[in-house]
C-alpha cells in the first residue's frame, strides 16, 4: 500500500507524502533494532551503520514491490534478494562507514 500510494499519489497530496514517510519510517525503525541486535551479535556487518542498512532494506523492498509489477520472474527475485541480503553479510567488505540522512531533520 505505501508503495503504491508513493507511486501514485505522494507527490500530489501532502497528507499522503506524510503518511508514507511515517509508514518507512516506522518499517525503518524496525529493521534498525533487529540489525542493531545483529551487530552486537556478529551475525550482521558493522562496517555501514544499522540505520543505512535499515534505509537500504526499505529501499530494497519498496523497489522489489515496484518490479514485481513488471513480472521479472521468480528467479530473477531471488538473485536480487541473495545479493540483497549479501550486504547484511559480515564477511563482505564494504565501503566506509556511513549513516543515512535523518529524514526527520529534513522535514523541519
Amino acid at each position: 500500500m505505501a508503495t503504491n500510494a508513493a507511486l501514485e499519489l505522494a507527490d500530489q497530496d501532502e497528507e499522503v507524502a506524510a503518511h508514507v514517510t511515517t509508514m518507512l519510517s516506522e518499517i525503518g525503525s524496525l529493521f534498525e533494532k533487529s540489525l542493531v541486535a545483529g551487530q552486537q551479535s556478529g551475525q550482521v556487518t558493522t562496517r555501514v551503520s544499522a540505520d543505512l542498512l535499515a534505509a537500504y532494506l526499505v529501499n530494497t523492498i519498496e523497489g522489489t514491490r515496484v518490479m514485481e509489477k513488471t513480472r521479472p520472474g521468480k528467479e530473477k527475485l531471488q538473485a536480487l534478494a541473495q545479493f540483497s541480503l549479501s550486504a547484511l553479510d559480515p564477511a563482505v567488505v564494504a565501503p566506509q562507514e556511513q549513516r543515512a540522512p535523518d529524514r526527520r531533520s529534513e522535514a523541519t
